[in-house]
């Protein structure tokens, strides 16, 4: 989160502590990414990080911003 100056890496916003960023796994773990390689980490504000997420499972429907429907 440091090394990002708490900056999400896929919007550029920058966020304001940890209630709107969170850490994430460039590669999952369970897809063999490095649990603690800071090269695999990156900061996402927690839009990002829940649309990545969902992205990784499978969603294949639009994913909304928070707060906006997903169609």
């Amino acid at each position: 989160m440091t090394r990002d100056a708490w900056t999400c890496r896929e919007c550029g916003r920058v966020c304001d502590g940890p209630k709107e960023a969170q850490a994430d796994h460039v590669t999952p773990i369970s897809q063999g990414g490095e649990r603690y390689d800071v090269q695999n980490g990156q900061c996402l504000c927690i839009a990002c990080h829940a649309r990545k997420t969902l992205r990784e499972r499978g969603y294949r429907g639009r994913v909304g911003s928070v707060g906006e429907p997903a169609i």
